[in-house]
């Protein structure tokens, strides 16, 4: 395992914030996903919340009718080969190689976050995971409580949360500036090409994107202070 360098907590959150967003905004890729697994994350989901949850459970007095049931079997049957998309973070080789060397550091956070679903929940669960793993290398007396205690003093900083609003200030004027971008390209050159160009764009390193939002924030004169 790589070893992990000497940052505080709060510098790794906010580098660990920095990366999953890179990697979710430069590296997703959208593959079928067949109607049947939807369905099934949807039924896991189901059971899951009846399992937490069961008083939300249906009574007795709601039987599920035979033609009910025959009803959904159908439309399974014919809806099992439409295809859905779900994105995932697919990190290049390349990247992955390049990272690994600029940041060992965040190896353990790369690891988590390669071929996963994209979602909020997911992008917390795979933050929180590193920063406890680093935590519990990092410190001789680790335990939860010290752990939970940290980020929430952490979630408190004004500071901090002044970071993140510059951070996702920046973030979404990329998102904008790249969605005109791609509109106009589209219109310019067609659906088809432009689905080849995307294929073929170059997905900049994450330490070249890190300057970027560096030279963004000093142009704008905001201070990126964490501590």
């Amino acid at each position: 395992m790589a070893t992990i360098n000497k940052k505080s907590t709060t510098q790794l959150l906010a580098e660990a914030i920095r990366f999953e967003h890179w990697a979710r905004f430069h590296c997703m890729r959208e593959i079928p996903k067949t109607l049947n697994d939807t369905l099934n994350d949807e039924l896991n989901d189901t059971v899951n919340d009846e399992i937490n949850n069961p008083a939300s459970q249906k009574t007795n007095d709601e039987p599920e009718t035979e033609s009910a049931n025959t009803e959904s079997a159908d439309a399974e049957s014919e809806n099992e080969n439409i295809e859905a998309e779900t994105a995932l973070i697919q990190i290049p080789a390349v990247l992955v190689e390049l990272c690994n060397e600029e940041y060992p550091h965040l190896s353990a956070l790369l690891s988590r976050i390669q071929d996963s679903e994209i979602s909020l929940e997911s992008a917390r669960t795979h933050i929180i995971g590193f920063l406890r793993e680093h935590s519990e290398l990092d410190k001789e007396n680790f335990t939860e409580e010290a752990f939970a205690e940290e980020m929430q003093a952490i979630s408190a900083s004004k500071k901090f949360t002044r970071y993140l609003d510059v951070f996702y200030t920046f973030v979404q004027e990329e998102a904008d500036t790249e969605e005109e971008m791609l509109t106009a390209k589209e219109a310019e050159i067609g659906a088809e090409a432009m689905a080849k160009f995307m294929e073929e764009a170059p997905v900049p390193a994450f330490s070249t994107w890190t300057e970027s939002f560096h030279q963004w924030a000093e142009q704008r004169n905001f201070r990126l202070e964490l501590e």
